[in-house]
Formats: C-alpha cells, sequence, structure tokens
C-alpha cells in the first residue's frame, strides 16, 4: 500500500530572537531570505548573518491508502498535486486522484516482474514507467492507455525520466548504461556508458540541456554521480566518492 499523508506544523519558529541559540553562518553582502514554512530547517536574517534555526516537529495525519498487490516502490504526484503515480512489484503502475480514488492501472509490463520507477511529464499529460522487465513504457496519463514501448536495455530499468520539453525520456538500468530516446519516434539519441555499477537514477537539468547520472559502486569502488551533455551524449563532469 501507499499511504498518503497531511504534514501538520504544530507551531512555527520566529525569525527574530537571540543569534545565540542557532548556527551562525557570516555573508559578505546583504540578501534578501525567504522562509518557506514546509522547509526542514529555516533561515532568518539578523543584520549581515544568516542564522539556521530548527523548526518546530511537524506531525503527520494520514489520508488515504491506495492498495497494490505487492510492495509499492514508487509514488508521485502529478505537477499540478490533482494526481497520484504509484508502481509496484505487482507489475503494475496505477494512478489516483488525491482523495484516494483509482482513475487507471497501467498494465502491460511483463507479469512477474515488477515496476520500478514512474514519473509523469512536466505538463502532466504522459507518464513514464521503468520496469524489471528490461523495458520503459509510455501512457497516457489521463486514461492510462499505453503509447509506446521503449526496449534497449539489458536487464531491469531502473529509472525513466522525462526532459523537461517532454520530448526526450532517459532511462537507466542494471546494464550501466543510461539512453536518451526521441519519445515521438522511439529510437535512441544517445547511449551514456559509465562504466560502473547499476545506474540507478538519472535527472535533467532544468533547462534541459544536462542530464546527471548515479551509479552503485562497483567491485569495491563508491558510486559516482555523472554529468552529460544532453544533446551529444557527452560527459562534462564526474562526482566521485558518494
Amino acid at each position: 500500500n501507499c499511504d498518503v499523508w497531511n504534514r501538520v506544523r504544530r507551531g512555527r519558529s520566529s525569525v527574530g530572537g537571540s543569534p545565540k541559540a542557532a548556527r551562525k553562518v557570516s555573508i559578505v553582502t546583504d540578501v534578501n531570505v525567504r522562509a518557506f514554512e514546509d522547509q526542514r530547517v529555516g533561515l532568518s536574517k539578523v543584520g549581515h548573518d544568516l542564522v539556521l534555526r530548527e523548526p518546530e516537529p511537524l506531525a503527520v495525519e494520514e489520508l488515504e491508502i491506495l492498495p497494490h498487490d505487492e510492495a509499492v516502490l514508487w509514488a508521485e504526484f502529478s505537477p499540478d498535486g490533482t494526481r497520484i503515480v504509484t508502481a509496484s512489484k505487482d507489475t503494475t503502475a496505477r494512478l489516483w486522484d488525491c482523495e484516494g480514488n483509482a482513475i487507471a492501472t497501467l498494465k502491460g509490463h511483463k507479469p512477474g516482474w515488477g515496476v520500478r520507477h514512474a514519473t509523469f511529464s512536466r505538463d502532466g499529460s504522459l507518464i513514464v514507467t521503468a520496469s524489471a522487465d528490461g523495458t520503459a513504457r509510455l501512457w497516457d496519463a489521463c486514461q492510462g492507455t499505453e503509447i509506446r514501448v521503449i526496449r534497449g536495455h539489458e536487464g531491469t530499468v531502473k529509472t525513466a525520466v522525462f526532459s523537461p520539453d517532454g520530448r526526450c525520456v532517459a532511462t537507466g538500468g542494471e546494464d550501466k548504461t543510461a539512453a536518451l530516446w526521441d519519445i515521438a519516434e522511439g529510437h535512441i539519441t544517445a547511449r551514456l556508458a559509465p562504466d560502473e555499477g547499476w545506474l540507478i537514477y538519472a535527472e535533467f537539468s532544468p533547462d534541459g540541456g544536462r542530464i546527471a547520472t548515479a551509479s552503485l559502486g562497483d567491485a569495491g569502488r563508491n558510486g559516482t554521480v555523472r554529468v552529460w551533455d544532453a544533446g551529444t551524449g557527452k560527459q562534462i563532469a564526474v562526482l566521485r566518492g558518494i
């Protein structure tokens, strides 16, 4: 099952007060600091210092239970916050409204192979799922109908994400590679091969020009994050020690 929770703040940390009760970060020039109630750590401005304040404890209230037949591996809200997609070992992804009502069950991945990941496109019109059956699949996010099957990995596909413009999907998996796909044509535009452990996550930069991939360590090595040019597939940077 997937539980939906409402987070309630029991109190609010004040911006004023003595900075002695908090750690201070010195800054050189004056800045404007916006404080958000939903942050785990609050920032307030005292003179020319940023003061980190721990907020009051948060309470959570269970709202709905979204049932699957086996373990839920992923859950995510749509960009407009009106729907939820869940992915499960029961080989399905499921689409829900925020009242817990089922909208559609996304069936198509091979029986016996769990759905590892599911996410919406930025405009909320599409969903992409990644499965242990070695495929990613595109779905209509309103009706739950399958649009396209993406094949190109050997073994489990661990992650599948949309580019910001919704024209490309990046996938990554146990074959230690990531692939960039043109979703209109269904073909690979670039193959990213870190040559390390399983590639477990990928994410585009906000402008879509770069993509970061996260790989597990292989043969006793630490995992890495690599940054790539999303247009050419060329590696830009490697972040080690994870």
